[in-house]
């Protein structure tokens, strides 16, 4: 990553360009630098415990190169766009896979092909996977919509694109990552708002009719302890298996705790250390209540004006709204400050390429 991102700057230094115009349009950078000043003043009187648990790469570094490339390269988002697509197009045939190759092993819910080779990363895979599977059903949706009007002009491609939307829609359902479905439809929601009404209607008939041939075959996958609707009936049930409330709940009330948290917060990592989890991953898997509760009103403002920076400079890209859209909605319920470059990497990218 280091190594690309020394070519990527070199590239701008030989490009004919000035210092004048690599830093420029930085907005959403300079606001980042004052979010980290912040951040920083707030480490001063952390503890060791606290200041263990920060990941200085990310915060500190990853970033801001983020911001700053991405907003120069800002005119590759098309083509990233194609690449995304073409990546996550390897996530659905492993869902495939898993299907045909270990159908056998089915019946306690969907079990994908990387855990059952041993590969689960960080242990979240399924995370993982709903995450590729949206963005999948996201621009597949979104080539669909660009195409509505002229369906019958290139048949084949027009089909390949239906065919990955409803069937990643489908194994999204199956898989259990509760987040990134419900992200995806209020993403879907954003995109559908101009979309042609009878090609709604023609793929929302085609989705339900290849919904129904695979709950008939095996109801259990859809419907299994793991599987995203069962997981998303239990909050219904307040059957809270992976501890979001809890989590929300203490997220508030280390907040509200008196009028300096309220303001200032309670420090950087005070929140593992505020329900008695001295170790590394404790957060409140809400990044909006995390700068709230750690850095307070004043730290929640400054972020915000990050993200609205961003918003604003993406303007009429559609597919870089939605997927902006969809990073916002996944991390009200996962992802921390840690892993913010998720979310400031798609805002970059699809800004307006002064």
């Amino acid at each position: 990553m280091i190594f690309s991102c020394i070519i990527l700057f070199f590239y701008l230094l030989i490009n004919n360009k000035t210092l004048k115009d690599i830093l420029s349009n930085q907005e959403m950078l300079i606001w980042y630098f004052i979010f980290l000043l912040w951040y920083s003043v707030r480490l001063i009187d952390a503890t060791y415990l606290q200041k263990s648990q920060v990941d200085f790469i990310s915060i500190y570094l990853i970033n801001t190169i983020t911001i700053f490339l991405c907003i120069n390269f800002s005119k590759l988002k098309f083509f990233v766009t194609k690449i995304i697509y073409s990546l996550s197009l390897f996530y659905l045939i492993a869902c495939f896979a898993s299907i045909y190759f270990i159908a056998e092993n089915q019946s306690s819910g969907f079990i994908n092909i990387f855990t059952v080779f041993g590969i689960n990363f960080d242990g979240s895979i399924y995370q993982n996977i709903g995450l590729w599977l949206s963005f999948l059903v996201l621009i597949s949706f979104n080539y669909l919509k660009n195409i509505s009007n002229s369906f019958n002009q290139d048949k084949s491609k027009n089909l390949f694109h239906l065919f990955v939307f409803i069937s990643s829609f489908i194994f999204l359902l199956i898989i259990g990552a509760r987040g990134a479905f419900v992200a995806t439809i209020g993403s879907l929601f954003y995109l559908v708002r101009n979309f042609n009404p009878k090609s709604i209607f023609a793929i929302s008939l085609l989705f339900v009719f290849t919904f129904g041939i695979i709950f008939s075959l095996n109801p259990d996958n859809l419907l299994a302890g793991n599987s995203t609707i069962f997981r998303l009936l239990g909050l219904l049930n307040s059957v809270d298996d992976s501890a979001r409330i809890y989590l929300f709940s203490n997220a508030i009330d280390l907040w509200t705790t008196n009028f300096y948290t309220l303001f200032f917060g309670g420090g950087v990592k005070s929140f593992p250390i505020y329900i008695n989890q001295n170790i590394t991953g404790w957060y409140p898997h809400n990044i909006f209540l995390e700068v709230l509760c750690e850095l307070g009103i004043l730290g929640f403002l400054i972020f915000l004006k990050i993200l609205v920076t961003g918003a604003t400079n993406i303007k009429q890209d559609e597919i870089g709204t939605a997927l902006s859209i969809f990073m916002a909605i996944l991390f009200c319920v996962t992802g921390g400050i840690d892993s913010s470059y998720q979310i400031l990497f798609f805002l970059s990218l699809y800004s307006v390429n002064k």
